[in-house]
């Protein structure tokens, strides 16, 4: 059973976003709302989650945190940037659920788990063995999404995307529902959460288009600033904006100097 928990992660020195807190009591009367924020991630003595945070990359560092809050308590996951349409009380049967995106890639943005589920726990420990930071500039900047998928394809699932108004049941209790249910709804059919993706954890630019050259090689990035920032506030990119480009080439350079490194060991 699902206890009835909404969790929500926010790191780093700026405020929490409260723009849908009210909305969620509203829609989730007597449901106790647990805040998961710096404190609980100084605790964390996984590697990974500590070069995140060393490196002030909250969003990575929020991926295990909320799947640990999951894991340790059970509930339902939510960012900050969702708003609930109806009560949450629809997945207190279940074990662990989330949605898809438009794409039909794993959603992330609402999560539910019973305490103790050994699938979030896999994706827990798929953490364990990697380093966020790979030295030189490079980090590991895989999303959680794209984590749990890797994890479910280990495990032999593939999440299938459900009908109009059905659910995909999967193995170990797996269920994914309509996009329209926890993601974007649809006319006529029947929604909870609404994801508006505003990056309210997010520097005051955000991406708003990627354009791709021929050849995939090159990137340009066209940014727009959020209401709240000033002519002076810096431009700083946040992993999920970092262009590809950039990336490709810090990873040659990496290569590179192993490559040099290893050539002057043979030397002495």
């Amino acid at each position: 059973m699902i206890p009835r928990t909404i969790h929500r992660v926010w790191l780093g020195s700026r405020p929490p976003d409260d723009t849908y807190l009210e909305n969620w009591r509203r829609n989730c009367p007597g449901w106790q709302i647990r805040t998961w924020g710096n404190a609980e991630a100084a605790e964390i003595g996984v590697p990974y989650v500590r070069q995140a945070l060393a490196a002030g990359k909250w969003a990575f560092a929020s991926d295990y945190l909320r799947l640990l809050a999951l894991y340790r308590e059970g509930g339902v996951y939510l960012d900050t940037d969702v708003e609930l349409a109806a009560p949450l009380d629809v997945f207190l049967g279940d074990r662990f659920s989330f949605g898809l995106t438009k794409k039909g890639r794993i959603q992330t943005a609402v999560l539910v788990a019973e305490k103790g589920n050994d699938v979030v726990k896999r994706i827990l420990d798929s953490y364990s063995s990697s380093r966020f930071d790979r030295g030189y500039g490079v980090y590991d900047e895989r999303t959680v999404n794209l984590r749990m998928h890797d994890v479910l394809r280990r495990m032999g699932i593939r999440p299938e995307r459900p009908g109009p108004g059905s659910v995909a049941e999967l193995p170990h209790g797996i269920k994914v529902y309509p996009r329209s249910l926890l993601c974007r709804p649809e006319q006529d059919r029947p929604s909870v959460a609404v994801h508006h993706a505003a990056g309210t954890w997010q520097d005051p630019y955000k991406r708003t288009n990627v354009f791709i050259l021929p050849g995939g090689r090159f990137r340009l990035l066209r940014l727009k600033k959020r209401g709240n920032a000033t002519p002076s506030t810096p431009l700083n990119l946040l992993p999920d904006e970092i262009l590809r480009s950039r990336l490709t080439f810090r990873r040659w350079v990496f290569a590179l100097v192993k490559v040099r490194a290893k050539s002057i060991d043979n030397e002495n």
